[in-house]
């Protein structure tokens, strides 16, 4: 499988910090406006759904299990179940276990 390309920024930023995550602390690199573009098109699909920002927003609050984001999303776990596993994927957000459930909380890079 090949490796996913690092999301980049205005100027042709490119991500280098926690690639495995996607999160998007940017450095400097060689890019094409085009591959910029991409990225930002990219990322703005995954932000383009009014769930996703809600559960967003609600994180900005603290850490929260799927079961509390559903109910205070007005979600249903399956469908708060899919949007976190997006936003998980695109290193928006990180989780943890602890024993049956699944915490959340906003991916925080290391700088």
């Amino acid at each position: 499988m090949p490796a996913k390309a690092l999301p980049r920024g205005p100027a042709g930023q490119r991500n280098v910090d926690n690639m495995a995550k996607g999160s998007y602390i940017l450095a400097m690199s060689r890019s094409t406006p085009l591959d910029t573009y991409r990225e930002q098109a990219r990322l703005h699909r995954v932000l383009a759904s009014p769930a996703r920002l809600m559960l967003l927003d609600i994180l900005a609050h603290g850490e929260a299990t799927v079961t509390q984001l559903a109910r205070q999303a007005g979600l249903t776990m399956t469908a708060a179940s899919r949007h976190l596993s997006v936003l998980k994927t695109e290193g928006l957000v990180e989780s943890r276990k602890d024993g049956n459930e699944v915490h959340y909380r906003l991916h925080k890079p290391h700088a």
